[in-house]
């Protein structure tokens, strides 16, 4: 059997600074048989690292020349036809298009047997614990590694009629508040846990972002002296993984928790959060977007959300995407952000509202995981799936390897109170193709 892959053509415009890693490359991928832009194609580098993807209107932009340090070659990819890569040095020297030939491929003929079976539910194994029961921290994946960053400890659970003493000494019904102040370190490979020697601001509900072998802890919230006021933190802590140093910067004019951050062209990117709480539970939510240049250590105020919120998300490329939120409620909105433009845009909805969801990229999928159900979001299609598992968990940490999804730690939240899980599960991607869908759409 044979089938044919339809060439495409690339439209790269280059332009150069003062050297190859200065330069900001702009190019338009187009099919070559129909000239139409193709949307959602991927560039990457050849170790397999995402650098952007086409909007759609086919065109891409490498803004930061420093992305192209280390790499030999860019690759194209998109469903459907044949990957195109070409070396660096040969790009930027190039101002003409880039077509890719048709090319045959040769299908061996399969045979099929049997009916194939679907899960109810994605299946997971529990293959670690956490040193400590851990929700509403910020992970910082490096290498093999995942760094938890403070968190949340406390445990809350009702009073009952009896006057019984539960595990750990604690009576059955019972408060305990705890921020966590440390850097617990897992290693993927070895399944192991270490902990760092420096010990941060006990702070829950904050970010964590990796440049440059720091890790820069900022926002969220932590206790009173005497527990009993919880305030927003005003520093940045940054954290040096090689030297296990932590050094401590008092200037963060975006104090919120629950705030999105994201690094891009050396800058650090904060969105909204909340602000305050009243006793009676109604909160004040930011709509301000501050930015920290990493290399001046200046913060500068650069926009406005369309609407303040807590929010998490996603950097595709210069898109930032936020899914859902909490605004006195859970929200399911789907937004992005391009930083190059400033414009905001609506592409939909999740399934599912969201608050505290924890959410990792792998490849031109989204994972959101959030009370017993993962919704899986297609950058590409902007198609929206949603899965059910048996982990009714929130404000877990969510991290995507090649072939495995894996959850650290989380809550529960219900009726009998809310308590901490310290476990570790993974979910083997291949699992989501043999489980039966709980929802499908896809957003126009």
């Amino acid at each position: 059997m044979k089938s044919h892959v339809c060439k495409f053509t690339v439209v790269l415009f280059l332009l150069s600074y003062t050297a190859c890693l200065s330069a900001q490359i702009n190019g338009k991928i187009l099919d070559a048989k129909t000239g139409q832009p193709l949307s959602g194609a991927n560039i990457y580098s050849d170790k397999g690292v995402s650098i952007t993807m086409s909007d759609e209107k086919g065109e891409f932009i490498i803004k930061d020349g420093e992305l192209l340090q280390g790499i030999d070659t860019i690759c194209i990819s998109f469903v459907g036809y044949l990957t195109k890569r070409f070396p660096v040095r040969d790009l930027l020297k190039k101002k003409n298009s880039i077509s890719l030939e048709e090319a045959p491929i040769e299908l061996e003929e399969v045979t099929a047997y049997g009916v194939r079976k679907f899960y109810l539910r994605v299946p997971y194994t529990q293959i670690s614990s956490m040193p400590v029961p851990l929700y509403s921290f910020a992970m910082v994946p490096c290498g093999n590694k995942l760094y938890v960053t403070g968190g949340d400890r406390s445990q809350v659970k009702p009073p009952t009629d009896y006057d019984l003493t539960g595990s750990g000494g604690l009576p059955t019904g019972f408060i305990y508040e705890k921020y966590s102040n440390r850097i617990y370190i897992y290693d993927i490979t070895s399944n192991t846990w270490t902990v760092s020697g420096q010990k941060l601001r006990e702070r829950a509900y904050h970010s964590a972002l990796y440049n440059d072998g720091k890790i820069y802890i900022m926002g969220g919230k932590r206790f009173s002296t005497n527990r009993k006021i919880e305030y927003l933190d005003e520093t940045v802590e940054i954290y040096n993984i090689h030297q296990d140093t932590l050094l401590t910067d008092p200037v963060n004019p975006h104090q919120a928790a629950s705030a999105a951050a994201f690094i891009y062209d050396n800058e650090l990117i904060v969105f909204g959060g909340s602000t305050y709480q009243a006793e009676n539970g109604w909160q004040k939510y930011s709509d301000k977007i501050h930015m920290l240049d990493l290399k001046k250590g200046i913060w500068y105020k650069v926009g406005k959300m369309p609407l303040g919120m807590e929010t998490n998300g996603i950097l595709m490329g210069h898109t930032v995407f936020l899914f859902g939120g909490y605004r006195q409620r859970p929200l399911s909105a789907i937004l992005t952000y391009d930083l190059t433009t400033g414009i905001w845009k609506n592409r939909g909805n999740l399934w599912f509202s969201i608050s505290k969801a924890a959410m990792t990229r792998g490849g031109d999928k989204v994972y959101i995981l959030e009370n017993g159900v993962i919704q899986v979001y297609n950058l590409c299609s902007n198609e929206v799936k949603a899965y059910q598992i048996d982990l009714n968990l929130r404000a877990s940490g969510l991290y995507c390897t090649e072939n495995k999804l894996i959850i650290v730690g989380g809550c529960t939240e219900d009726m009998d109170g809310k308590l901490g899980d310290a476990g570790i599960y993974e979910v083997q991607l291949s699992d989501f193709e043999r489980t039966e869908l709980h929802l499908i759409n896809r957003e126009k």
